[in-house]
């Protein structure tokens, strides 16, 4: 938040006590209850949906949302939803890979791999009037 000249502001953080549609939408409900918000981003994608559902019930219909894992429910979800995908596939098979390297001793184990994300930009963010940055 520094970075972009904002300041923190406690109450503005929702912590859900697991990564479910229901934690989502009362977690949102309680942040809606102290504060206006124009955007959030959540941790998980089903979190995402709850806040979604929340929003609804005020008719707050222009703030971005973002969730994480970019589940296939996000492409079809009303909005769609924005989602940081995180390349299962690809962290899959590099863990694979890390264990086989460790298991044969082949000296390919470096002790970590980076796998680069991406943002999938839906509805859930275009048209609101908070733009995600680059």
């Amino acid at each position: 938040l520094s970075i972009r000249g904002l300041k923190d502001d406690p109450g503005l953080v929702g912590f859900c006590p697991d990564f479910s549609e229901a934690a989502g939408r009362v977690t949102m409900q309680k942040i809606l209850a102290v504060s206006a918000v124009d955007a959030v981003v959540t941790t998980d994608d089903y979190i995402a949906f709850g806040v979604l559902e929340a929003l609804k019930e005020p008719g707050l219909e222009n703030v971005a949302v973002v969730g994480f894992n970019n589940t296939l429910r996000g492409r079809y979800q009303t909005p769609s939803l924005t989602s940081v995908d995180v390349r299962p596939a690809e962290l899959g098979s590099g863990a694979a890979a890390l264990l086989i390297d460790a298991i044969t001793g082949s000296g390919g184990f470096t002790g970590h791999r980076i796998v680069d994300t991406v943002l999938i930009e839906r509805d859930s963010t275009i048209g609101t009037k908070v733009r995600v940055p680059r």
